[in-house]
């Protein structure tokens, strides 16, 4: 992450000074105005959403990055898959490169994280669709693959689909929560946090478990009566050889020498995993979101250490990583969140009467 984007994400997590509320002040209220603008507009119905023939589940999230979203759609795809559903994921593709106006993500380019569903969960052969235009996406895909479910993948602020039912899952990060409590970019915050709640089907805590869930809770804004609270705790889980596909525990990492390479939007937490497990970490590199690595600066770095030194990186970094020769080994990190409190809401409510607002 670059050294403003760290300066930036710390004022949103920590108590605000007068320089800050200063320097942000107009362009939050700016922002302040579009959202209450755009809202006004869904209120008078003046944005309509488009109505789909089949349940729609939206995945979002209140703040910038950083909630887990990505292997929680994973794990509710599974969950879905294994109970009889035929769920097809749909998203719009953010910081393509290349963006796309539909079709299926074919590489990094057409946007990291689409592809990144797309590789982790090929094994059930399960539909990423890359649209820009989600109403259009969605009516597409319905003739083109027949989904039993649409999963959209970070559409909470969109309102531009209805689905019967419709299902939205508002995710908080248990240990940062809602940050300072200020719209972008004074805070984190993309919307009014009552905003948020007044839509949310089901509220996920994320990264933290049954038995920190109250704790977290009481730390947060009172939520809507009648709205499930659970938790979804992601915890690492082993590591899979990018080249070969073997897959090996955490354990391996114990006083092994590795180079580190993480862009995500929390890198502590990847970092954290490696020191808990003893991994000898000989360099990091840390870049920005959605943001990848050329070959040539990756192998300058990797150069500098024996034969086989191990890169450790996320699923997200690796799908945008450029072709290395088996004499660098690339291990993935893998994670894995524990949905079945939440599939358990989910399930209640693909059973019940199609009504709902929309996402």
């Amino acid at each position: 992450m670059s050294t403003f984007r760290q300066w930036v994400h710390k004022r949103h997590y920590a108590p605000m000074s007068r320089f800050w509320q200063a320097i942000t002040f107009a362009a939050t209220r700016f922002y302040a105005t579009l959202v209450f603008v755009r809202t006004q507009m869904v209120a008078w119905g003046w944005l309509k959403p488009s109505r789909v023939p089949c349940p729609v589940i939206t995945v979002g999230n209140v703040t910038t990055g950083g909630t887990g979203k990505t292997p929680v759609v994973e794990a509710l795809c599974r969950e879905l898959v294994a109970h009889g559903h035929r769920p097809l994921i749909l998203t719009r593709g953010y910081a393509a490169s290349e963006p796309i106006e539909y079709g299926q993500p074919q590489a990094a380019c057409h946007g990291d994280e689409a592809f990144e569903l797309k590789q982790a969960l090929q094994d059930l052969n399960i539909t990423v669709v890359v649209g820009k235009n989600r109403a259009v996406s969605a009516h597409r895909a319905l003739s083109d693959y027949n989904p039993s479910v649409l999963v959209l993948d970070d559409g909470l602020q969109s309102g531009t689909l209805q689905g019967q039912p419709q299902i939205n899952l508002l995710l908080i990060d248990g240990p940062r929560g809602l940050g300072n409590g200020q719209l972008l970019p004074m805070g984190p915050l993309r919307e009014p946090v009552e905003s948020a709640l007044s839509r949310a089907s089901i509220i996920a805590l994320t990264r933290v478990d049954s038995e920190q869930q109250a704790r977290i809770h009481s730390r947060l804004p009172d939520f809507p009566a009648g709205v499930a609270v659970v938790a979804v705790s992601i915890e690492p889980d082993g590591l899979l050889n990018w080249q070969t596909q073997q897959y090996v525990p955490l354990s391996w990492l114990a006083h092994r020498p590795v180079v580190a390479l993480c862009g995500i939007a929390q890198p502590d937490s990847f970092f954290a995993t490696l020191f808990k497990h003893q991994a000898i970490t000989l360099e990091t590199l840390v870049l920005d979101d959605h943001v990848g690595v050329s070959r040539e600066a990756l192998i300058k770095t990797i150069s500098k250490y024996p034969p086989n030194t191990p890169l450790i990186l996320t699923r997200k970094d690796a799908v945008k990583l450029p072709e290395l020769s088996s004499e660098f080994p690339v291990w993935v990190l893998t994670q894995r969140a524990n949905v079945t409190a939440l599939y358990g809401e989910v399930a209640r409510l693909l059973q019940a009467p199609s009504e709902g607002v929309s996402g």
